[in-house]
């Protein structure tokens, strides 16, 4: 039984392991935001002024400018694949968010007839797209105007005229708030005028969020018990959408047919306040609540919700650490088969095998801030500054930055033999690496500990290390601090029993 676990895992195979570090891959060019992954590539945005592009081909800088201003995004909360297109939802100074659907209007076209309010991009494309405000039903010029790329502005064609426009969400009844999701060919996303709702775009058109009996709204708040401003949104399961509140939470079955959006069942006193801390693990739903990290679940059989305390075991080391104000991330690293919950310089790692019948906690401590995160191929990276690292289990130092400290501690072991005074005498440990270690000897004072020292590589099942301590009980307490893979597999405690205390 561990009692701490930091900078380190367990393993499918019951190891404790040294975490996987992070490998610088690139130092990216100046002026974009977020990192998400999308067709393949590892894609930032960016706003108004001269085009950005990356040189290390992994990379795609898309041009996301404000709807009216052109000025930069500051945050990338959403990047979905919709009809092999990218939706996003941007933040901007304010804050306010923005819905955008990267679509393509189709390019200009010489001697062309354009209607009123049709859209087109310019034969190279430039992150802009231009709506016919005046002159519509007339024909455009022989040559390619210059487009203009300042929000608002136009340029005469022949007997058109063009006005550059973002990609920008336009119906009035998109919400354009950050709490959003894609599931059942729709775009789900908070109310805003309504923040007891949730609603959803048109069935496989997500610029339309007006369309009768197929765009609309879920009543949520009509069901809350408790709270009834919805604070989160995510997928659940195959066909399910989570719609969270601070302190109660619900399951409905969501369909491209609305009349066959369902509520599933609800929980009482379990909700959250971010909105990007929700995650899939198997097949429940893993999220930060206000008082830790719990999940839920479906019995299929009948229906019912259940929430667990998956994450008691932490909960006072969370709230802690949690504020009101952090804004953590929940991604899955399927390499390791762990949920991460990545808030600022902080990782929350849940390791989950129903196989090996593993659930697990462990906390990692990053040599900075992390603004975004993602996964593509398998492979998690994360973005700090314009700096973006891979997480490898092949480097054991973060970049240029100190090696972390790898941190174990077991609770107190008693041999089976409560109150009785034991001489222990050796430990035999079988792994890799060379570890420091010192042992707990007293339950009422846990400050004392045995001198520490460091191990000789532990890769020997025979190598006995001595103890040397008279306790009823000892609690071994193992550090790790060197660029090599540090891993161990067994412990054992040998002593003799001296009497009853």
């Amino acid at each position: 039984m561990l009692r701490k676990l930091t900078n380190a895992y367990i393993t499918t195979g019951k190891a404790i392991r040294k975490r996987p570090c992070l490998d610088k891959i690139v130092t990216l060019e100046a002026g974009t935001v977020g990192l998400k992954s999308f067709a393949g590539k590892l894609n930032t945005f960016y706003g108004h002024g001269t085009a950005i592009a990356h040189a290390d081909v992994r990379f795609v800088a898309r041009r996301l400018p404000h709807w009216t201003n052109g000025s930069a995004p500051t945050k990338i909360h959403l990047c979905e694949q919709y009809n092999a297109l990218a939706y996003v939802v941007a933040e901007y100074a304010g804050p306010v968010y923005r819905h955008h659907y990267l679509d393509d209007p189709g390019a200009w076209a010489a001697a062309t007839t354009y209607a009123a309010n049709a859209f087109r991009r310019p034969t190279v494309a430039n992150g802009f797209r231009y709506e016919v405000t005046a002159g519509g039903g007339g024909a455009s010029g022989a040559g390619e105007p210059a487009w203009p790329t300042a929000v608002g502005s136009t340029v005469v064609d022949n007997a058109l005229t063009w006005t550059c426009r973002t990609f920008a969400v336009t119906d009035a009844n998109c919400p354009h708030s950050k709490e959003t999701a894609k599931q059942a060919q729709k775009i789900f996303s908070k109310g805003a005028l309504d923040a007891s709702t949730v609603r959803y775009c048109k069935t496989g058109d997500p610029r339309d969020w007006s369309a009768a009996s197929d765009a609309g709204f879920i009543p949520a708040g009509l069901y809350a018990k408790g709270a009834d401003q919805v604070t989160a949104i995510g997928p659940f399961q195959k066909s399910g959408l989570w719609i969270a509140f601070s302190d109660n939470s619900q399951v409905w079955t969501v369909d491209p047919n609305p009349a066959k959006n369902v509520l599933v069942d609800s929980i009482e006193g379990i909700g959250t306040n971010y909105h990007r801390a929700a995650g899939p693990v198997s097949r429940d739903l893993f999220f930060l609540a206000q008082n830790g990290f719990r999940s839920v679940s479906l019995i299929s059989i009948t229906d019912n919700l259940q929430d667990n305390d998956v994450g008691s075991a932490i909960d006072k080391l969370v709230k802690a650490e949690i504020s009101a104000s952090d804004d953590p991330m929940a991604l899955y690293y399927p390499k390791l088969g762990q949920e991460w919950w990545i808030n600022g310089a902080t990782v929350w790692a849940y390791t989950f095998s129903r196989t090996s019948k593993i659930s697990a906690w462990s906390k990692y401590t990053l040599p900075f801030t992390v603004d975004d995160a993602t996964v593509l191929n398998q492979e998690l990276y994360v973005r700090t500054g314009n700096d973006v690292y891979r997480v490898s289990d092949q480097v054991y130092r973060d970049g240029a930055f100190s090696i972390p400290l790898v941190d174990v501690q077991m609770f107190f072991q008693d041999g089976k033999s409560p109150a009785v005074t034991k001489q222990f005498t050796g430990m035999k440990v079988i792994g890799e690496g060379q570890w420091t270690i010192s042992h707990l000897f007293a339950v009422e004072n846990q400050v004392l500990e045995s001198l520490p020292y460091e191990m000789p590589a532990i890769s020997a099942a025979g190598d006995l290390h001595p103890v040397e301590l008279i306790a009823e009980r000892i609690a071994p307490h193992l550090t790790h601090q060197k660029d090599e893979t540090a891993e161990f597999s067994a412990l054992m405690l040998i002593f003799e029993k001296l009497g009853v205390v």
